[in-house]
């Protein structure tokens, strides 16, 4: 079935083309979508991931875990978000790229692959060696961070010095302090970085409480870089109309039909 694509989206697909396209030249950024439950946002990830894969890009989706009952975001696991995007990196690379990559970094990435899960001492093994192999980019001359977040960056380095690389990071109303930690200064440098970050987000839930992902937005190095930010909207009659077309070709047209779907469905996406 052929992917019914809202006219509403048009906007967002022509600015993450825009950095994908940057991100394959070699220049990172930082694309920030936000939109409620069921407006789309998911969706949006998942397009540019099969867009990115389509240009030869490497590309990793992630979403932050939500918490369950009254569980608070600073007892979620630190960092989650990064380490399931690393353990992807590493699910998708290929045996040949894996011996390729070893041998321009002078480190043996194969011997650090984590069994069982345990991606902790993958990054920490390719943290140190970025670290000695590269020094003029590793965290060494960044802003004072924790242990774990510069071993976590200096592997994302490593990955991305060879390699542009595109992280679909979803429901970051969620992160943790950590992940924001790290989040902040992969952003810092994303400029120099072949990687670009998308995330995903829903406003509601951080006006809700102090959440860490609240002071990133509130970051000033997110204009300084030229964030590209996209806010989802309900849809209107000129959306549902648009979407009717392929499903609905004798209502489609219809302004009166279209009204009711707005009026039963509030224009959210998912609903319509």
């Amino acid at each position: 079935m052929e992917r019914l694509v809202p006219v509403s989206h048009e906007k967002i697909r022509d600015e993450y083309k825009k950095c994908l396209s940057n991100v394959a030249s070699g220049k990172g950024g930082l694309m920030l979508v936000s939109g409620e439950s069921g407006f789309g946002k998911t969706f949006i990830l998942k397009e540019i991931e099969e867009e990115a894969t389509k240009r030869g890009l490497m590309a990793v989706y992630t979403p932050a875990p939500n918490p369950i009952g009254k569980v608070k975001v600073g007892n979620m696991q630190p960092l989650l978000p990064f380490s399931k995007a690393i353990e992807g990196l590493i699910a998708l690379m290929q045996v040949s790229a894996q011996k390729k990559f070893a041998v321009n970094l002078g480190m043996t990435v194969l011997a650090s692959i984590p069994v069982a899960g345990d991606v902790f001492y993958a990054i920490k093994e390719i943290g140190r060696d970025w670290r000695q192999f590269k020094k003029d980019k590793s965290s060494d001359n960044t802003r004072k961070v924790s242990s774990a977040s510069a071993d976590y960056y200096d592997t994302i380095n490593a990955y991305c010095d060879s390699m542009p690389i595109v992280l679909l990071m979803d429901d970051m109303h969620w992160a943790d302090s950590q992940t924001i930690e790290l989040l902040t200064l992969l952003v810092e440098n994303i400029l120099n970085i072949q990687l670009l970050i998308v995330c995903a987000y829903k406003n509601s839930v951080l006006e809700t409480g102090a959440l860490a992902m609240q002071s990133f937005l509130n970051n000033p190095i997110i204009k300084q870089i030229s964030a590209v930010s996209q806010d989802i909207s309900p849809f209107g009659i000129a959306e549902i109309k648009e979407l009717s077309k392929p499903l609905l070709k004798q209502s489609a047209n219809s302004d009166s039909f279209a009204q009711w779907l707005l009026e039963h469905s509030y224009g959210v996406p998912s609903v319509v």
